[in-house]
């Protein structure tokens, strides 16, 4: 009998030190595969709000070099970051979707990302044994790696000024130091700190700030 060896996103990649491994037991992946679609999954939430941090991304000069009343010095949509925090949204509520239909089991409650990723770890090892378990492990990763790509660069970065009543605290992204489970600390130098949930809306403060005749962004993706 042939035997089928392991189409996951660590087996599929061709570099020679890269050997693809059989799947282990009840699966159609194997143990490394399996391990790098949970982190995935469980990256996904925090991807979703780190990309947040992105749609602050000043544009142009740094904050420092733009005349005041400048057009430029608004905080622009990042599109890469809209688009992964979409493609985030959908690929989870998708494979929640079909977890939920065969397995006929109530969807989650709410449709954002920590209640749906929440529900596909739940049913992990029923999906990694299903006939589209590598479709989705490959699916989970690249996306992953998708809204890593989308956040801010690593560095330091300047967002603005303070944005609480009487600071004039400069606000500043710590390097992103991605090792799975990390993240990017955004605080100003008074000791003022937004949490990743926090982030979109003070990208929406800083415009009208910047740009008080502007009309909010649209919607988040």
């Amino acid at each position: 009998m042939d035997i089928v060896l392991c189409g996951g996103p660590s087996c599929g990649d061709r570099r020679p030190q890269r050997r693809r491994q059989i799947p282990r037991p009840g699966s159609r992946v194997c143990v490394a595969c399996h391990e790098s679609t949970r982190s995935a999954v469980e990256q996904l939430p925090d991807l979703f709000d780190e990309c947040a941090a992105a749609l602050a991304h000043t544009a142009g000069p740094p904050v420092g070099q733009i005349r005041r009343g400048s057009r430029r010095a608004g905080i622009t949509l990042n599109d890469r970051a809209v688009a992964a925090r979409s493609a985030i949204l959908s690929t989870l509520a998708s494979w929640a979707a079909l977890i939920a239909d065969e397995r006929r089991v109530c969807r989650p409650e709410r449709r954002e990302p920590r209640a749906l990723a929440a529900f596909v770890l739940t049913h992990l090892d029923w999906m990694l044994a299903h006939s589209a378990a590598v479709e989705f492990a490959n699916e989970v990763v690249a996306v992953a790696r998708v809204g890593r790509d989308s956040t801010p660069d690593a560095g330091r970065l300047e967002i603005g000024e303070c944005v609480w009543p009487g600071c004039n605290a400069k606000i500043m992204a710590s390097p992103r130091e991605w090792d799975g489970r990390g993240g990017r600390d955004v605080k100003c130098a008074a000791g003022h700190v937004w949490r990743p949930h926090q982030w979109l809306d003070l990208a929406h403060q800083l415009r009208r700030r910047e740009n008080p005749g502007d009309g909010l962004m649209g919607g988040t993706g």
